[in-house]
């Protein structure tokens, strides 16, 4: 049992104002009340009585006046009582005339007592208000902070209870949803008919998967919207569960993403555009780093270039030196140089030969770029590659047209001029001699109105296969026009050009041709002299011919023997 002193003591600390405290029997009844409870109660006593006088002197309309202001849970005083069970925490509003409303925190726990005492619950009560106020304070800025946060995000939050299976929406959903508020999906077989059918499995299979696992979810899934379009939705959130386990809730984040998913559609067309155009056009591109040696650096590359090498980008894994294995030997040395200087200059473009793993020679064209990046001035190199194999061919082919006689395959008459001017610049700048000479296939009118012009064709075609087996590398031969052939001889005076035209003659009229029988040729040579001009020789080599035909054809002339 306490001592007379120690009552003493908590008499005394009952009387200030550090707590409010009250006893109410197993019925409600008021046993005791410090001052400070009626004051935190908002119950003042008369001037110059106590709690005493005033728990002594209690009536109905006392007890009902304090009881009256408590929360529900404290009004099973017989319980409390008599199973010693406590509360714990209880919070009590009131709103008063002079203080406004207030907060307060109640614990209610059964007092001991002897066997013949009366079963008592003793009340002690704390003002919370300041705190409520604060912590609501910071409840609002937090809401504000996270609606601020949701529509800057242009995301919406949303809660599914899975004990009555009832969804809870912010307002931002509707927006997000395309659907009046009022028509929101209000539990889950709603919410489902709104999602497209073929996105449901793995829609709900990623639910399962987060609420066996304990595992957040993210899903992407489309809906049809209000004013039926299809919209695209990016969903992700987790459960929660009670104390047993058990899934209670399912509360999640959505968010519109259909014009992301527009935009993220229409570039992979643009890729796809731009993919097919470069196996079209055989283009692709490449990436390169330059934070080691230019051979020493990985190389990325695109699909197209793949294919151009012939690789398989499954096993093969491209640098600059395997690049520069397949180059062709003559190309190389050009290639290096090219690459070497990429490092110091800016821009890079090449056309050469490569060599396949298959043995197939390819001609490519190279364009390189380098450029800096900031802010760690990291450099890489930006380049395609072209297979231009085709367009070679074509512009081969359209050059040697521009140049060839389409009957004979032998130089035409523009190209061989070329060579003139080229000859006589030659012999103008370093005095480097050369003659011409000028063939005319004898009566070659009598061939094509005997035997047609399809022979007359054909003769002149192995006419000039004859005269190309005769001559040197250095000499030049081509269609003059019509029955005439010129061949420029470089390296060579009078003299040694009419031993060529002889040599030409004999195997021209030494075996039939086409069956027709023995066709002969006339041949006229001129050579350079100092102060001749190209006009001046051509001349002369016309006039030799004609000597040679007067003389009876199937001869030689030169322009000296005049």
């Amino acid at each position: 049992m306490p001592s007379r002193a120690q009552l003493s003591i908590v008499e005394r600390v009952l009387a200030t104002d550090v707590t409010a405290v009250i006893v109410l029997d197993e019925d409600g009844a008021l046993v005791y009340a410090n001052n400070m409870a009626y004051r935190m109660l908002g119950i003042y006593l008369p001037d110059g009585s106590t709690t005493e006088d005033r728990a002594d002197t209690a009536d109905d309309n006392d007890t009902a006046e304090l009881t009256q202001q408590l929360p529900d849970e404290i009004g099973s005083f017989r319980w409390i009582a008599s199973t010693g069970t406590p509360l714990r925490d209880v919070r009590l509003t009131l709103k008063q005339s002079s203080a406004g409303q207030r907060v307060f925190s109640i614990n209610a726990s059964p007092l001991p007592r002897n066997a013949h005492e009366t079963p008592c619950v003793a009340l002690s009560i704390h003002d919370f208000t300041e705190q409520y106020k604060y912590y609501e304070e910071a409840l609002h800025k937090s809401q504000e902070r996270l609606q601020l946060a949701t529509e800057a995000a242009g995301i919406g939050i949303w809660e599914r209870d899975l004990t009555n299976d009832t969804f809870h929406w912010d307002e931002r959903i509707p927006t997000i949803y395309g659907i009046k508020y009022a028509d929101l999906p209000s539990n889950y077989e709603q919410w489902r008919k709104i999602v497209l059918a073929e996105d449901l499995p793995a829609l709900e299979r990623s639910f399962r998967q987060a609420r066996i696992n304990h595992t957040r979810f993210e899903t992407d899934f489309r809906i049809h919207a209000g004013s039926g379009e299809i919209r695209h939705i990016r969903g992700f959130g987790q459960y929660i569960y009670d104390n047993s386990g058990n899934a209670i809730k399912l509360v999640g984040v959505n968010e519109d993403i259909t014009e992301r998913k527009q935009v993220e559609h229409e570039l992979a067309q643009s890729k796809e555009r731009l993919e097919e155009a470069q196996r079209i056009a055989r283009l692709g591109h490449w990436i390169a780093s330059t934070d080691k040696g230019l051979l020493e650096v990985d190389l990325w590359w695109s699909p197209v270039i793949y294919e151009i090498f012939g690789r398989n980008p499954e096993s093969f894994k491209p640098d600059f030196k395997s690049y520069l294995r397949a180059v062709h030997p003559e190309d190389r040395g050009e290639v290096i140089e090219l690459l070497r200087r990429l490092r110091a200059d800016h821009d890079h473009r090449s056309e050469h030969r490569i060599i396949r793993t298959d043995g197939v020679t390819k001609w490519v064209r190279a364009i390189a770029r380098t450029e800096d990046q900031s802010p760690v001035n990291a450099r890489r190199i930006l380049g395609t590659i072209q297979d231009i194999t085709e367009q070679r061919e074509l512009q081969q082919e359209l050059e040697y047209r521009a140049s060839h006689d389409p009957l004979t395959d032998l130089f035409n008459r523009a190209k061989l001029q070329q060579q003139l001017r080229a000859a006589q610049a030659a012999y103008e700048r370093h005095g480097t001699p050369f003659a011409l000479v000028i063939a005319d296939v004898d009566h070659f009118k009598a061939v094509n109105d005997r035997w047609g012009h399809s022979v007359g064709d054909a003769v002149l075609w192995e006419i000039g296969r004859r005269m190309s087996s005769q001559l040197r590398e250095t000499d030049f031969l081509g269609r003059w026009g019509g029955e005439e052939f010129l061949i420029l001889a470089n390296h060579t005076d009078e003299s040694g050009a009419a031993q060529l035209a002889d040599r030409i003659r004999e195997s021209i009229c030494g075996s039939e041709i086409q069956g027709i029988g023995t066709i002969t040729t006339s041949f006229g040579v001129a050579a350079t002299e100092p102060g001749t001009y190209l006009e001046v020789l051509e001349n002369r080599a016309d006039k030799a011919l004609y000597a040679a035909k007067e003389r009876g054809r199937n001869t030689v002339m030169k322009y000296s023997q005049l």
